[in-house]
């Protein structure tokens, strides 16, 4: 028989009018290991897309998670009330807005010793001057913003304007919100002037007594909650002004020579108007006067 002739004949053959049977092939399922972190159940029960019937169900398992004793409403879901937002809190809302998203923050904190600084508020004490540690901040701050002027600076249009006044602002915590009045020309006042400056405008802030000029202004700002008890935290710039000092609390440090009174002092400053070896510069401005107060009763 010829090739051909074969060929032809095998053709013709169908495998089942003769009996023959192919196995079928079962489908292949590739085994993938598992790896990486367990996603809890909760977390993938939120990404499956759930049918109407399912959804319906959910609810009652919502309530069950919610602990007994908190409200419910007749859904199950804990109630909540809506608080209005005030004008005051809506401005301020806006303005910590665009300072995060347009002011890029750079970050220099530095621990200062105190001891020195609260034997001289004792010594004043008894002299009759009272002081907080807060105007001995203050006033160490303004002449340390004379030596630094780049940190007594504004953001205008994209350009830095220095301030020729030491014009600072402080935080001031009100039942209407947080405020930041102005006081002027702090470098050129003594301790008791700076205290008796914070005591006025920290008043008339508390009481809604402040002015427009109060309440606009400055190149540097300082925030104090060192008396709340906070060691220490990062404060947010108020625009257009260069940085903000944020003040904690006073700490007791084990060091070679003994138990020492220390502060931290965490520096927020505008990288677009300063430099950081501007903001180096004056932190450690900032802590020799500290350190050496005595220097602020004769400037």
């Amino acid at each position: 028989m010829r090739l051909s002739e074969a060929k032809s004949v095998i053709q013709k053959v169908k495998p089942h009018k003769i009996g023959i049977r192919f196995p079928k092939r079962a489908a292949w399922t590739p085994t993938i290991p598992a790896s990486g972190p367990k996603i809890p159940d909760e977390i993938l029960r939120l990404a499956i897309v759930k049918s109407p019937s399912a959804s319906k169900a959910a609810p009652a398992k919502t309530a069950a998670a919610i602990p007994e004793g908190v409200p419910r409403m007749r859904d199950g879901r804990p109630k909540y009330e809506d608080i209005p937002v005030t004008n005051i809190r809506n401005v301020i809302a806006k303005r910590l807005t665009e300072s995060k998203q347009t002011i890029p923050h750079q970050y220099t904190s530095i621990k200062v010793s105190v001891d020195n600084a609260m034997a001289l508020r004792v010594a004043l004490k008894e002299s009759g001057v009272n002081v907080s540690m807060n105007d001995i901040v203050l006033k160490a701050v303004s002449i340390a913003l004379k030596q630094v002027p780049e940190l007594n600076a504004v953001w205008s249009d994209g350009d830095v304007q220095r301030l020729e006044d030491v014009d600072m602002c402080i935080a001031v915590a009100t039942d209407a919100g947080l405020f930041a009045p102005k006081l002027s020309k702090v470098d050129q006042l003594g301790l008791s002037g700076v205290n008796a400056h914070v005591k006025d405008i920290a008043g008339r802030a508390r009481e809604g007594k402040l002015t427009p000029s109060e309440l606009s202004g400055g190149g540097f700002s300082v925030s104090n909650l060192g008396m709340f008890g906070i060691t220490e935290f990062t404060a947010v710039i108020n625009p257009p002004q260069a940085g903000i000092l944020a003040v904690g609390g006073i700490e007791k440090e084990l060091t070679l020579d003994g138990l020492v009174n220390t502060m931290t002092l965490t520096l927020s400053s505008d990288g677009r108007s300063v430099d950081v070896n501007d903001a180096f510069v004056f932190c450690e401005k900032l802590k020799a006067i500290l350190e050496n107060p005595r220097i602020m009763l004769m400037l």
